[in-house]
């Protein structure tokens, strides 16, 4: 046979392995000698034709900027919404403006942040929003229903060989940050949410993850990690973690059936929390699903090399179909270590030291602002876990800067309850402030002489007035201070600001008035209420509780005695509203798919009660029930629920959630805009041309006898 003739049936071959083997476009790499600084702003300030070397002219993308800087360089990027899938291969840092304000979005093509970098030095990442990641293995079949599987290679459906043997499932890590072996990695003051892996939904470490005042929300995971995934790379080791001040919340997995660690899987990896917050994760519901919170795998021949530690952590409200590891669950036992102070709202997560408090309700708000660079779930008033914490080796702030700590005990969790007290001026006792979002400073009894507002004969301050400054908010955001005064005040107290030598009404902003010690003012950055009329993070002024005063004219002849004292009745307090709870809408995005694509489902749950409240929602699909999950909510306020679906079938469904519906089409092969490639007919053409040319030269190269 000629070299020719063995040439092309091997050719075929390779042909036929390449078909079957996924494209990926080669990636382009800078890492030479660069700028140690460049910059990054959307257009049409930044442009990749700038030189990116200065404020004034910088980069549009910030893959530009990393590819540009050097090795050890920082790239600085302006606020915006980047859609970006990043890869970083040196140990360059990223500095966003702000989680709220510098988003890198993924537009759901892939993971938004891939990290390979020098492993003996550190990456650091601050101040972003790392969202719409989506990565797929094969995210639309279940590993326990292979038939279902629709294998795309080189861009080309194979029907026709779907069949044959595969020797070995991919699996997608790591939706919104892939963090690689023994690599090192510090984020900070970051949001990771919304984003989707079948491991991993939030976060895959396979390196060394440290996270500080981080909030990991609304991920979702097929089969473990729905917000974080931690484990050692292979061969490479690491797989380690420390979080300090993180909340991790709202994350899921949607594997019906097995799945693991909605909040965090650990698995044969090391994990160390700090003060940190772990609820309202949740499992697909299935009686083989556990562990909502967190789920701690480790090498029971040698544990100690692979363990879960915690500290002043609360682990709360989490939901698994094994009801009885809702929040968490290791294997083998004792592979998770409290070191005391630690809240779990069931008793499923280990923590066995006299200082921690299981089966308690940690008495949770929903996740919202509470002021800082991210997301938290503040404690309610009268919250166990209220300085129940231990000061040895705690952070100095929590997860939004507000001082530790601000009773004599750090609080459990992630979140400190800002509050001061003062012996009020009048004598009356003692006053104490708090709210559930910025911080107090600067609390100050003052007599109303010490005002530089004149004196007002209409209105008696009985415990007199304070000065107080709230800061670390949101500017132009509102802030609702509870204010405890050491007796009863009337349903018709008035509440009175003294700003820039005016007397200024503020009743307005008080809340409901009961009748007892306890007045709740709102007041909004840059509005009524705040001095500079700024919406600037802080809110500053002096004022009091009021009563009006009557005033009484005495007649010119016969004096009278001076007024009395106004006598107030007791009014009794009113009953707390129990919870009352409902579903607002149904959103469904996309609302026309492919066979076997996620749709996402989402609903928000209210609660208009004076009390948290309990409720379970179902999702159901034509009538019949898809999932259902338990959610809790605190009073007054809301929680964001998300379901994820696919169907194969093509058709419209009907959502309903508690009333609330909406739908979604999956298309059919002749929805589509053009018909799908018969890879298998391709290839088996391709062989045949193969063949065919493999004769020919086999005829045309063949000596005569």
């Amino acid at each position: 046979m000629t070299k020719a003739s063995k040439i092309i049936p091997l050719a075929a071959v390779l042909l036929l392995v390449a078909l079957a083997i996924p494209f990926q476009p080669a990636e382009v790499w800078g890492g030479g000698v660069g700028p140690s600084d460049v910059w990054v702003a959307p257009p049409p300030a930044g442009s990749d034709n700038n030189t990116g070397t200065t404020e004034e002219h910088p980069f549009a993308t910030i893959q530009w900027g990393i590819d540009h800087v050097a090795p050890d360089g920082t790239v600085h990027v302006a606020a915006g919404t980047y859609y970006e899938n990043l890869s970083i291969a040196y140990e360059q840092n990223l500095v966003g403006a702000g989680a709220q304000n510098t988003i890198i979005d993924g537009g759901g093509s892939g993971t938004v942040i891939s990290i390979s970098s020098d492993p003996d030095t550190p990456n650091t990442i601050s101040g972003f929003t790392i969202q719409n990641g989506y990565t797929s293995g094969n995210t639309t079949a279940s590993l326990w229903n292979p038939a279902n599987e629709q294998v795309l290679f080189a861009g080309i459906n194979l029907d026709s060989i779907k069949t044959l043997p595969r020797p070995f499932k991919p699996i997608s890590q790591g939706g919104g940050i892939y963090i690689g072996s023994t690599h090192i990695v510090i984020l900070n003051d970051c949001v990771i949410k919304d984003n989707e892996a079948e491991e991993g939904g939030g976060i895959y470490n396979c390196g060394q993850l440290y996270m500080n005042r981080c909030t990991v929300s609304g991920n979702s995971a097929v089969y473990g990690g729905g917000g974080i995934y931690n484990t050692p790379g292979w061969y490479t080791g690491s797989g380690k973690m420390w979080l300090t001040n993180c909340t991790i919340s709202g994350n899921q997995l949607t594997e019906f059936g097995g799945s693991t660690g909605a909040g965090i899987a650990n698995i044969y990896g090391t994990m160390e929390l700090l003060n940190c917050t772990i609820a309202y994760n949740s499992t697909n519901l299935h009686g083989l699903d556990k562990a909502g919170g967190f789920y701690n795998f480790a090498n029971d021949s040698i544990p100690d090399l692979h363990t879960a530690y915690f500290k002043n952590t609360i682990v709360a409200n989490n939901t698994a179909g094994d009801d009885t590891s809702n929040n968490g669950e290791s294997y083998p036992d004792g592979a998770t270590v409290s070191l005391g102070y630690n809240l779990d709202s069931e008793n499923s997560c280990g923590f066995d030291q006299p200082t921690d408090l299981v089966n308690t309700n940690p008495l949770l708000g929903p996740l919202q602002d509470n002021g800082g660079p991210t997301f938290t779930h503040a404690l309610l008033h009268g919250s166990p876990a209220i300085d129940a914490g231990d000061n040895t080796g705690a952070p100095a702030t929590d997860q939004r800067g507000a001082p530790r700590p601000q009773g004599t005990t750090y609080d459990i969790g992630a979140y400190e309850l800002t509050q001061a007290s003062v012996a009020t001026a009048t004598g009356t006792g003692t006053a104490s402030f708090s709210t559930l979002n910025g911080y107090i400073t600067d609390l100050t009894a003052l007599d109303e002489s010490e005002l530089d507002c004149p004196p007002n004969g209409e209105l008696a301050f009985p415990h007199g007035l304070f000065s107080f400054t709230i800061s670390g908010i949101t500017p132009g955001s509102p802030v609702t201070v509870a204010i405890i005064l050491s007796s009863d005040m009337p349903t018709d107290t008035e509440y009175w600001k003294c700003i820039n030598g005016q007397w200024v009404d503020c009743t307005s902003l008080l809340g409901s008035n009961d009748g007892d010690s306890v007045l709740t003012l709102t007041i909004t950055d840059g509005g009524l209420g705040d001095r500079d009329g700024v919406a600037n993070g802080e809110i500053s002024d002096p004022g009091g509780a009021a009563l009006e005063v009557e005033v009484v004219t005495a007649p010119a002849v016969v004096p009278l005695p001076p007024p009395a004292e106004p006598r107030v009745s007791p009014t009794p307090p009113r009953p707390l509203n129990p919870p009352q709870m409902s579903v607002q809408y149904v959103s469904v995005n996309p609302q026309q798919t492919i066979a076997g694509q996620p749709v996402t489902i989402t609903t928000n749950v209210v609660n208009t009660g004076d009390e948290a409240g309990n409720l379970n929602i179902a999702l159901k699909i034509n009538g019949l029930v898809e999932q259902s999950r338990m959610v809790s909510v605190g009073p007054q306020g809301t929680q964001p629920v998300k379901f994820t679906i696919t169907r194969a079938q093509p058709g419209t469904y009907t959502v309903d959630i508690l009333g609330e519906q909406g739908s979604f089409t999956v298309l059919g092969a002749g929805g589509t805009t053009r018909a799908p490639v018969n890879g298998g007919l391709i290839a088996l053409l391709i062989m045949g041309v193969l063949v065919l040319a493999t004769v020919v030269i086999l005829i045309l190269t063949r000596k005569p006898a």
